[in-house]
């Protein structure tokens, strides 16, 4: 089992007069989030490649985080000429404690077959 992922929020950000400082901060952080992040795409489209990742809202409480975000993806189907594109909606919740923010890797759920309904 992986550790958790933790972002120290620096003392310069003070979420009670300006919350959206801490936004921004975690958008130039969040390359250390990527292994927390559900990215994984091509679950209905193997051929699905990810395009774009966009953050919404991000909503602190006094003990936890919610971070909404899409993830873009598209796909060519080369013998068809078909080209498909679109976003998802996901979020990832984390744990706040003080100025720290701790965060599960994400585990994909195991690849399932057919067969297996039987």
């Amino acid at each position: 089992m992986s550790a958790d992922l933790v972002l120290s929020i620096p003392p310069a950000i003070d979420l009670a007069k300006n919350p959206a400082e801490l936004g921004d901060y975690i958008r130039t952080e969040l390359h250390q989030l990527h292994a927390a992040l559900d990215l994984i795409v091509n679950e209905q489209d193997e051929l699905a490649l990810l395009d774009q990742l966009i953050l919404g809202d991000i909503t602190v409480g006094a003990d936890q985080i919610v971070i909404e975000y899409q993830v873009c993806f598209s796909s060519y189907h080369a013998c068809r000429n078909l080209q498909y594109s679109d976003c998802e909606h996901r979020s990832l919740r984390g744990v706040r404690q003080g100025n720290t923010l701790s965060f599960k890797p994400y585990t994909p759920p195991p690849c399932r077959s057919t067969a297996d309904e039987f």
